[in-house]
């Protein structure tokens, strides 16, 4: 029943609903619902703002998800042109040295005006612990979510994308209280299902709070059922925006799906330990990266430009012999599901371990963005690498070896396997779970 699921947790946002003079502490405020026969006023007001914000919702939604799919789709035009009008004056043998160092100068004399870019797993924090996210300028952070990917950075676009859906659904969450629209807070649930519906990974925002042991449930405003009713309406939302933006101007979201595993079962099972040890051990290794990279930025700290530059050399010099480890890998992957079997064992799986290190020494090197979708480009290339090496049935390397990267890295194995559904088929799922609890269970030997 709705009446036994909305519970009425205090906080900032819940005083926007209270009549003035009363706070969060008051009985009427905190308590759950009472029977009609206790509290109807109470009760029929709580039923009548959560009808409002389900109307509101879908709403919200669709706008969210427009606007930041057309911002993903500026981006992918706006790298297309840096790395295709530098292709026509350049030597191509020197092509990526030129742009990462061009990207590593603009990104170094923007740092003092630079926005900071949270991770995924930050802003999903922030939002459900304080109600919402905001960033100080929208267009500063759409510059220094820009930058990175238009030259070659080796991020994803989660962490900017997160950050400003978060911050606009906030936005217009406020925007209505403001104009007299009393809602009860969503934006934990909003923005879970506009990401959820933009990347294509529709149990993210369900699951993401069950691995989340920091989490402060008590300030959650719904319970579980309202909650779902309320991210499924924002989700579809999302889904109607981008599908709408998709129609109009082409394209497509997330990465690319691959076929399901198939082949000799009892083949596959021989082969699973020992992908799920190489997944295992590569989250250890993208761990290790990171150390090594906080290391050795450490010094250039308080040298923004001498830090970006130096990782816009690193990059591109290492581009030079391994290409795949330039941009996010959303795109890269789709190639390689259909180049692979061309490319070599050697460069795949060489691609894979040091995709994980450029991705870290980017990070380290004010070149801001996820990690996400470069570890999942990652963990394909190592994954097609292994079968090319082995003899592996293909589909089942690189689905576990993935998953076991991804669940290694986060330590969180339902999350791994939810995000990474945008991508395998959910007949893939016996093999997922049990890489990811094996892989993200295990101890961590690089703290």
């Amino acid at each position: 029943m709705l009446d036994d699921e909305i519970a009425t947790k205090g906080d900032a946002s819940m005083r926007d609903d209270c009549p003035s003079g009363q706070t969060d502490t008051d009985d009427k405020v905190t308590a759950p619902v009472r029977e009609a026969s206790d509290e109807p006023v109470e009760k029929g007001r709580l039923l009548g703002t959560f009808a409002g914000v389900a109307l509101l919702s879908p709403l919200i939604g669709f706008v969210v998800g427009v606007l930041v799919l057309a911002l993903l789709r500026g981006q992918e035009a706006l790298q297309s042109l840096v790395w295709g009008i530098s292709g026509t004056a350049t030597n191509m043998a020197i092509l990526p040295v030129v742009i990462c160092l061009v990207g590593g100068l603009l990104i170094g004399c923007w740092a003092k005006s630079a926005e900071k870019l949270d991770s995924l797993e930050q802003v999903l924090d922030e939002v459900r612990s304080t109600g919402g996210y905001h960033v100080r300028d929208f267009g500063k952070s759409i510059v220094t979510f820009l930058l990175p990917l238009a030259f070659g950075g080796s991020v994803g676009p989660e962490a900017g994308i997160s950050g400003l859906a978060a911050a606009a659904v906030t936005w217009i969450a406020e925007t209505l209280r403001h104009a007299g629209v009393r809602a009860m807070r969503t934006a934990d649930v909003s923005v879970a299902a506009v990401l959820s519906a933009i990347f294509g990974t529709p149990f993210v925002g369900l699951v993401a709070p069950l691995e989340d042991s920091g989490a402060d449930f008590e300030h959650f405003t719904y319970a579980k059922l309202p909650r779902a009713v309320l991210y499924a309406l924002s989700a579809l939302g999302a889904f109607l925006g981008t599908q709408a933006f998709v129609v109009l101007f082409g394209g497509g979201t997330g990465l690319p799906r691959f076929e399901a595993i198939g082949g000799d079962v009892l083949g596959n099972l021989a082969w699973t330990p020992l992908l799920i040890t190489l997944g295992y051990l590569l989250a250890q290794a993208s761990r290790l990266f990171g150390h090594v990279a906080q290391a050795g930025f450490s010094h250039l700290d308080s040298k923004p430009l001498a830090r970006a530059l130096t990782c816009g050399l690193l990059l591109g010099l290492v581009a030079l012999a391994l290409p795949g480890v330039l941009y996010s890998g959303e795109a890269q992957t789709g190639t390689l599901m259909g180049s692979w079997g061309t490319v070599g064992a050697a460069v795949l799986i060489a691609t894979g371990i040091v995709k994980l290190a450029t991705t870290q020494a980017c990070l380290a090197g004010g070149w801001m963005g996820g990690s996400f979708f470069p570890n999942i480009y990652a963990g394909v290339s190592f994954g097609y690498g292994v079968a090319a090496l082995l003899g592996v049935n293909p589909l089942l390397s690189v689905a576990v070896v993935t998953t076991a990267l991804l669940a290694g890295v986060t330590r969180k194995p339902v999350l791994a396997v939810s995000i990474l559904v945008l991508c395998f088929p959910l007949i893939d799922l016996p093999w997922m779970l049990v890489a990811a609890f094996a892989a993200g269970k295990l101890p961590s030997l690089v703290s």
